[in-house]
């Protein structure tokens, strides 16, 4: 397809990817691939098969394409609100940003070529609301109000402050006999007061988070025989897949503070940092900011 018009790549199954034009930096060959229906992937926290977005002919990505993923063929799991598009990140499968059931499937918005695969209910009725590749645009807006997250996304490092590393080595199970990730559930209620006096070249805020931690195991038959696993509770032996959801931590923390208001309109969370990027549209606000544990990007209601 060109860069300047774009085009669509669909497959029989009814996976397709609709690349907008401009979205790509030159013209190319798009693949959409169904890799495996496979493998770990059969256990019914994941729907249907994995895909795998890529392009041929050195182009990169100027924008967003979106990706639809046949949803399954069970009405209750069709119009369940937890329907989730998949994307692999870097700490494993993470919820696209703008995911949304449609009559085609699942569908979601992607600024990277990557594998993808559905979730349909939440992975083992656990909820985790931490997600990758949300579309933000910093737009300002006015953050007074009480705000409660609906989504978050980053580092579970840089959200809840834990990180690990280690663990057996799965690789001999093959690409497909073994798949671990850990995410994340991630509350956090943030009130900024009015600003009473506009002298005063600060807004007083009070935020209160609470996260808990979860790590998804999957595991085929001939992977555990290798391993010596056996499937025992809290895990669960389906479609012929060993699945264990383990909560591994959990936390909360509280406080409060100023947003510093710089000559330029902009705000800071201490007179020296970079000014916020957010985007308050009705009762959503869209937060991002960066700290020495990386990017974080959080998605509020407002609570009413």
């Amino acid at each position: 397809m060109t860069a300047d018009e774009g085009g669509s790549v669909a497959l029989e199954d009814g996976a397709r990817v609709d690349v907008p034009a401009g979205a790509l930096t030159t013209d190319a060959t798009v693949i959409l691939e169904r890799v495996t229906c496979d493998g770990y992937v059969r256990h019914p926290d994941f729907s249907g098969c994995l895909y795998a977005v890529r392009a041929e002919g050195g182009a990169a990505l100027a924008g967003r394409y979106t990706l639809t993923l046949p949803g399954g063929g069970a009405t209750q799991k069709e119009s369940s609100p937890l329907a989730c598009l998949l994307g692999r990140d870097t700490e494993g499968w993470r919820c696209q940003g703008d995911s949304a059931y449609s009559i085609g499937g699942l569908t979601a918005s992607a600024s990277r070529f990557n594998s993808f695969v559905g979730r349909v209910p939440a992975p083992s009725g656990l909820a985790p609301n931490l997600g990758t590749d949300y579309p933000f645009v910093s737009c300002g807006g006015d953050l007074t109000g009480d705000w409660e997250t609906v989504m978050a996304f980053g580092t579970i490092e840089s959200l809840a402050g834990v990180s690990w590393s280690g663990g057996e080595d799965f690789s001999d199970c093959g690409p497909f006999g073994f798949n671990q990730f850990h995410t994340l559930d991630f509350t956090e209620r943030f009130t900024v007061n009015p600003r009473v006096d506009e002298q005063v070249q600060e807004v007083h805020y009070s935020a209160f988070r609470q996260h808990v931690i979860y790590e998804f195991t999957y595991l085929t038959e001939s992977c555990m025989s290798l391993h010596g696993w056996s499937c025992s509770p809290p895990c669960r032996l389906e479609s012929g897949i060993c699945g264990c959801a383990i909560e591994k931590s959990m936390g909360e923390e509280g406080g409060g503070g100023s947003l510093y208001v710089q000559p330029d309109g902009s705000l800071t969370f201490d007179p020296e940092s970079a000014p916020l990027e957010y985007c308050v549209m009705g009762d959503l606000m869209a937060l991002k900011e960066t700290n020495m544990l990386g990017t974080r990007l959080k998605v509020y209601r407002r609570r009413q």
